[in-house]
Formats: structure tokens, sequence, C-alpha cells
């Protein structure tokens, strides 16, 4: 016959998972669960070319995620949306957020290296593209390597160029 002991010990085994559960629940923020398929979304916006709606969608909801990673993803696709507006300041601000939250990833540090190129920082732009290949080196196809390795050769080029421009100008300059 079930005594008190028993049917209590019943109930609190019973109603420990049941307690988990529940604050699981109520500790979730509200995106969790649609953070997959926000970002989806942001994904086919980005590529109809409706980065403003990207923006939209994702600008005020990115940083309350509560996963960093999430977070890093969010400022990705936001550097990506600033990309498509030629805001690259903005973009860079995003990409910087998303090498910080995202961990090392070669697809950020190559964005983020895009955006130094494109704002004529060729040295930032280079050390981010030469981070991306050794991040990449083992681990991606090999089309994606020769991008980065073209953007790579891209920077060392415009870097020589802007330096050559430097000394020109100094030498032009001097009595």
């Amino acid at each position: 016959m079930l005594t008190l002991k028993k049917i209590t010990a019943i109930y609190v085994v019973a109603a420990i998972p049941f307690a988990f559960w529940m604050s699981g629940a109520k500790a979730a923020a509200p995106l969790y669960t649609q953070q997959p398929s926000m970002f989806k979304k942001a994904e086919l916006m980005l590529s109809r070319g409706e980065a403003d709606s990207a923006i939209e969608l994702l600008g005020s909801k990115v940083d309350s995620l509560q996963r960093r990673s999430y977070r890093g993803q969010g400022h990705a696709l936001l550097c990506r949306a600033q990309y498509q507006k030629q805001d690259f300041v903005l973009a860079e601000a995003h990409c910087d957020q998303a090498v910080e939250l995202g961990g090392i990833n070669w697809s950020n540090l190559n964005n983020r290296g895009v955006m130094r190129f494109l704002l004529g920082r060729y040295e930032e732009a280079l050390s981010d593209f030469d981070r991306a290949s050794m991040v990449m080196l083992n681990s991606t196809p090999r089309s994606k390597r020769l991008a980065v390795d073209k953007n790579i050769a891209s920077a060392q080029k415009r870097l020589a160029e802007s330096q050559a421009y430097a000394d020109n100008q100094s030498v032009a300059s001097q009595p």
C-alpha cells in the first residue's frame, strides 16, 4: 500500500522534470524559437536585394538575442545588408560585431576585410584576409579559398599603389 512518504517521493520525482521544463520555458527569450526563421527570412530578403527589409527585420532584435553566436550571425547579416546599401562604415561596424561575437570565422573576417578594403584601409583589410585564409586553410572548399586569395592579392596591390602614391606626393612636395 502507498504510504504518505511514497506518494510524496513520487510527486517530487515527477515534479522535478516538470519544474525544470517550466523554468526553461519562462527564461527563454520570445525570439528563441524564431531565431532560425528570422535569419532565413533575412537571407531571402538579401538574396532579393531587399536590404532595407532585412535591416528592419533584424535591426532592433539582434542585440537582444540570448545566444552570443546568434547575435554574431545577426550582425553578419546586417553587415551584408549595409554592404548592399553601400554604407561601408556601418557595414564595417556590424562586421566588427560579427567577428567579436561569432568567434573566429573566415567568412566574417573576409567580409570585414572587404569593408575595410572599400574604405581604403588596405593594411587592415590585408590583415583580415590573411587571418581568414589561415582559418579556412583545411576546412573550406577550394573555390572559397581562391576567393580569399584573390582578395589578398587585390589588397596587396592597392596597398602598394597607395604607398607609391604617398611616396610620390612626399617627393613632389619637397623643395
